[in-house]
């Protein structure tokens, strides 16, 4: 049978690849379009942008994606290093051609400066990722947050039900203390009533004994 049938039923492109933007390189990413790095470019805003995209969820998942952004970005770090490395040789040397020595050494620092920009490479890629941690499921995150409302609530329901129970005992002591105040009062009624009719009783036998003499 016939191999690769996609590929001959589908037109090969023939345009060459040109510069482009980072966000549309994450893009290409997850559509499986070759990615390519150029000379000239934004090198850190790349790394930076490809590197933000590679620590999320979506693209951890998918290894083809990560793995064509990681070889990206290396390709960043490698055009960087070796522009830096022209930049100072072109600067000692006034922009006169290079002898084979100079060659030589042109190639040791840019193999210098690889090994630095890898180093920060991985500084920038531990502080996207939270000190070479993934970062917490949003899913998990939007459940503690809803724990922590119900939380909340059930904090300001026994909050409400404590100072409604303490309205309720005050509301009954102050009962309790009328009552008793009530009490009293009728106590000293009925006292000040007995006291009276003994008062009376008192003159009426005094009375009695006066008419008896």
């Amino acid at each position: 049978g016939v191999r690769d049938v996609d590929k001959l039923l589908r037109p090969q492109s023939t345009e060459e690849p040109v510069p482009k933007d980072p966000a549309q390189e994450n893009i290409d990413a997850l559509e499986g379009t070759q990615l390519k790095a150029f000379e000239g470019q934004n090198h850190d805003a790349h790394i930076m942008a490809h590197l933000t995209f590679g620590s999320s969820g979506m693209v951890m998942q998918s290894p083809g994606v990560a793995g064509a952004l990681q070889k990206h970005v290396l390709e960043h770090v490698q055009i960087k290093a070796n522009e830096m490395a022209v930049v100072q040789f072109m600067q000692q040397t006034q922009g006169q051609e290079l002898t084979d020595e100079q060659v030589i050494e042109l190639q040791s620092v840019t193999a210098q400066m690889i090994a630095q920009e890898m180093q920060n490479l991985k500084q920038l890629s531990e502080q996207i990722a939270g000190g070479g941690q993934q970062g917490p499921d949003p899913l998990v995150q939007l459940k503690q947050q809803e724990l922590a409302l119900k939380q909340q609530q059930v904090q300001a329901d026994i909050a409400q039900e404590q100072a409604e129970l303490q309205l309720d005992t005050q509301k009954a002591a102050q009962k309790a203390q009328e009552f008793q105040q009530r009490l009293a009062s009728q106590e000293k009624q009925t006292a000040a009533r007995i006291d009276s009719a003994m008062e009376r009783e008192r003159l009426r036998q005094q009375d009695i004994t006066k008419r008896g003499f």
